[in-house]
């Protein structure tokens, strides 16, 4: 009788081992993949204020805040996958003849200081902006995938350029930079 029941209690606990070790295997390998492709964030945010004397008309002031992101994952031991970034600018203009003032800005540059990377085109998002602070605002994003090792040299750029036609000076402009190293 005690073999019988030793051979009764173990099939099930085998069999049920069987059936289910596949199963535990498979979800943890999903929740390492997940944890893999969990994306981490670099930013900058860059906020200026410009002001452009206008002969016999007094000054117009501007300011402008941009704002640059690089999601980015581990995609091999000594490699990141770069797959998204967002840039944001806000503005808000006032004085003389500020209904002039333009803003324009670049696409993102991947760069290590010899070798270039423009990375486009960018789509827009919706954003909403606190209109007690900025007259506008747009947001723009894009899902192309670079990569790059983890120790690079690489940095990602994006610029902006306000012209004021009238104004002294004409232009000013200003970049966020993100070292695009995680090591």
């Amino acid at each position: 009788m005690k073999n019988f029941f030793k051979k009764t209690t173990l099939i099930p606990i085998l069999f049920a081992m069987l059936i289910y070790s596949p199963l535990i295997t498979s979800h943890a390998t999903h929740l390492e993949t997940q944890t893999k492709r969990q994306s981490l964030q670099k930013g900058s945010v860059v906020q200026d204020q410009h002001v452009f004397a206008i002969p016999d008309n007094g000054w117009n002031v501007v300011d402008i805040e941009l704002d640059y992101y690089e999601s980015y994952y581990s995609s091999t031991n000594t490699q990141n996958a770069f797959p998204f970034r967002q840039k944001f600018y806000m503005i808000k203009r006032s004085g003389a003849g500020a209904n002039n003032i333009s803003v324009d800005v670049s696409n993102a540059l991947h760069t290590d200081g010899t070798n270039k990377v423009i990375i486009s085109p960018f789509q827009q998002g919706d954003l909403l902006v606190d209109t007690s602070k900025w007259e506008w605002g747009w947001y723009y994003f894009n899902t192309t995938v670079k990569y790059y090792p983890k120790n690079t040299t690489y940095k990602g750029q994006i610029t902006y350029l306000l012209t004021c036609p009238d104004g002294i000076p004409m232009a000013y402009s200003n970049s966020a930079t993100i070292p695009l190293a995680t090591k």
